[in-house]
């Protein structure tokens, strides 16, 4: 079925033991270009959070009303999902800059870190992303 990206925008997420939040964005497969996750905001739950949940943990069976989404995960399960990354936010407090996958020479994965082929100036330039 197709979605519009801002028809899930604000929908509630809720798990298997209660609400968690509500879906803030979609990231997208570069390639194929599917969602690999829902940026959930966990606002009221976990203030000042925003986790990475894929989209396999949608309940279908069980849809809950137009506006709501359930996921067959518990509220521990979503904790433990991956969070968003803010690499600009350790050097450049406050800020989440855009930038684009082309300019990637690297990810490495057990150190939770992409390198870029980027100067700092040039990164410093980069559209800033409202949160």
């Amino acid at each position: 079925m197709l979605h519009k990206i801002r028809d899930l925008q604000g929908d509630w997420i809720h798990a298997a033991d209660g609400e968690v939040g509500s879906v803030d964005d979609l990231y997208f497969d570069d390639q194929g270009w599917d969602v690999r996750y829902l940026l959930v905001n966990t606002r009221r739950w976990i203030p000042g959070r925003k986790y990475l949940v894929s989209p396999i943990a949608i309940d279908r069976e069980r849809p809950l009303d137009e506006g709501d989404i359930r996921v067959e995960l518990t509220r521990e399960q979503i904790s433990r999902c991956p969070t968003v990354p803010g690499d600009s936010r350790q050097w450049l407090p406050g800020k989440l800059l855009l930038i684009s996958p082309e300019v990637i020479a690297r990810i490495d994965w057990p150190e939770k870190k992409v390198h870029l082929r980027l100067a700092r100036e040039d990164i410093l330039q980069a559209p800033e992303v409202p949160l």
